[in-house]
């Protein structure tokens, strides 16, 4: 046999070899790895708004549930996902969890304060 079909031989087992692990590590990683949960709106988890909602807006990944305040909330095939929450007046608390198919769970917590609009907003809205 030549030296050059034995090492061709031996690139293709490797290669195939690679993919295969490759792909092993990939999945069993799905299987290790907890959800991810990535907030794009608002863009700090302690916010402060004189409205009286706002949207949530973000991604996940490794997901199979997803949760706001015990609310279970649909995303896309990508992972994306919104929500628009009435806020009261004072400090709003929402808990994002979002749970794998194996049980692992994430959570986050965003923080927004709905504060009373000023006199001054008040009046620029009627005039």
């Amino acid at each position: 046999m030549s030296f050059r079909r034995v090492f061709l031989g031996n690139l293709f087992w490797g290669g195939l070899f690679g993919l295969v692990l490759f792909y092993l590590g990939w999945q069993l990683s799905t299987v290790i790895l907890p959800p991810k949960i990535v907030l794009k709106q608002p863009s700090s988890r302690d916010i402060q708004v004189s409205q009286n909602k706002i949207l949530i807006r973000g991604y996940v990944k490794r997901t199979y549930f997803l949760r706001i305040n015990d609310e279970l909330i649909s995303f896309d095939n990508q992972g994306n996902f919104e929500k628009e929450v009435g806020l009261q007046t004072g400090m709003n608390i929402f808990i994002i969890q979002a749970k794998s198919r194996f049980g692992k769970k994430t959570s986050c917590e965003l923080r927004i304060l709905r504060r009373r609009k000023s006199l001054s907003e008040v009046k620029s809205n009627v005039f």
